[in-house]
C-alpha cells in the first residue's frame, strides 16, 4: 500500500529528481508549484514502481497527478498503485491536471472515467525550468513593482473598467505597443485576444443565468435510445411501470449554460443571478421549482440501463452539430 507523506522543503530535492526530465508541459508537475501551492494542495507524495504519485486534497477531496516516472519508472504499475490505494481507502479515483498526451490512454483504461477539460490555458506564464528544479534562489530577480507603485500613488485605487472605458484601453495598448513592441507571434495573439474580448464586452452584454434552480438536463437522443428499447427490442417486458429517465448528475441553469458555452466556443460571458433577480427584469417568466433532478435508481436496479452523465452527452451533441446545418449524422 502507498504511504504519503506531505511535501515539505526538504523534499524538494527527492521531487526535483522526477520533475526534471519531466515534458508534461504543466506547471503543477513542478517542485516549486508544490510548495507554492502547498496551502491550497496539501500535496503529498509516495514513490512506487519507480515513479512520482502525488496526492492533493483540495477542500478536503483528494485528487491525484498522473504518475511522473524517473528514468525507470513503471507508469501502469503506478497507475495500479493508485487504483488499490483508492480501494483501501474507500475514496473515488480521480486524476487531476491530466497532461494532454495521457488522456487517451486513461479513457482507454477507464471506459467510464469522466473528463472534464474546463481549464483556461492563457492562465500563466513561467519558466520551466524554474519550476522543475526549483533552484532555491528567489524565483523572480525583478522587483515587485506593485509594491513601487503604492508607494509612489498611496491614493491610488482600483476599480471595474466599463465601456466608457474602451478610449482609454485603446490608446494605453497604442502607448504600450510603441515602446515595447512585441514580435513573437505569441505576443501578438495574445494581444489580439485580448482586444477581441474588449470588442465582444462593447457589444453584448453578459449572459445571465440563475444558478438557484437545480436538475439534471437530458439529451434527447439518449432518451430516443431508451424509448426504442422499450418499444422495438422488448427491454421491459414483465417490468411495465412509471420509469424516471434523465441523464446522470445535477446542475443549475447556470451550471448548463457555462458548459454550453464553453463546449460550443462562442466568445460570451456567462454571470450567475437567483431566481428573484431574474424575475424582476422578466415578470412574464414562469416560475420554476428550485430543485428538478430525476432520480434513475428504478432504471438501474430494474433494467440495469446506466445512462451516461449529462455532460458527456452534451459533448457528444456538439461532436454531431454543425452550427447553422444542423446534426451531421
Amino acid at each position: 500500500m502507498l504511504t504519503f507523506k506531505p511535501v515539505a522543503q526538504r523534499d524538494l530535492s527527492r521531487l526535483r529528481r522526477y520533475y526534471k526530465d519531466c515534458n508534461y508541459q504543466l506547471c503543477e508537475y513542478s517542485a516549486l508549484v508544490k510548495l507554492m501551492w502547498r496551502g491550497h494542495l496539501h500535496p503529498q507524495y509516495a514513490e512506487a514502481a519507480g515513479c512520482l504519485i502525488v496526492k492533493n486534497c483540495i477542500d478536503g477531496k483528494p485528487c491525484f497527478d498522473y504518475p511522473v516516472p524517473g528514468p525507470d519508472g513503471d507508469e501502469e504499475a503506478a497507475l495500479c498503485a493508485i487504483e488499490d490505494y483508492c480501494v483501501e481507502q474507500g475514496i473515488s479515483l480521480e486524476l487531476s491536471v491530466v497532461p494532454k498526451e495521457k488522456a487517451g490512454k486513461l479513457l482507454e483504461r477507464y471506459p467510464r472515467f469522466h473528463l472534464n477539460n474546463f481549464r483556461s490555458w492563457r492562465d500563466y506564464i513561467y519558466e520551466a525550468n524554474d519550476l522543475r528544479e526549483f533552484p532555491g534562489r528567489h524565483y523572480s530577480g525583478q522587483r515587485n513593482h506593485v509594491n513601487k507603485f503604492r508607494k509612489l500613488y498611496p491614493e491610488a485605487q482600483f476599480r471595474a473598467l466599463g465601456k466608457d472605458d474602451l478610449p482609454l484601453i485603446e490608446r494605453f495598448w497604442q502607448d504600450y505597443t510603441e515602446v515595447f513592441e512585441k514580435t513573437s507571434q505569441s505576443a501578438k495573439q495574445e494581444l489580439a485576444l485580448a482586444k477581441t474580448m474588449l470588442r465582444l464586452t462593447a457589444e453584448r452584454d453578459r449572459l445571465t443565468v440563475v444558478f438557484d434552480q437545480v436538475g439534471t438536463p437530458t439529451y434527447a437522443g439518449d432518451l430516443a435510445r431508451a424509448i426504442f428499447d422499450i418499444v422495438e427490442c422488448g427491454a421491459y417486458a414483465g417490468r411495465e411501470g412509471i420509469y424516471h429517465f434523465s441523464n446522470e448528475g445535477v446542475c443549475s441553469w447556470y451550471d448548463f449554460a457555462a458548459e454550453i458555452i464553453r463546449l460550443s466556443g462562442v466568445d460570451a460571458a456567462v454571470a450567475p443571478c437567483t431566481s428573484e433577480e431574474y424575475k424582476a427584469k422578466h415578470p412574464e417568466s414562469a416560475d420554476r421549482p428550485k430543485w428538478s433532478a430525476l432520480d434513475n435508481r428504478m432504471l438501474r436496479c430494474t433494467v440495469g440501463n446506466d445512462v451516461r452523465d449529462w455532460r458527456d452527452a452534451l459533448a457528444c451533441f456538439f461532436a454531431h452539430w454543425d452550427g447553422d446545418n444542423g446534426m451531421k449524422d
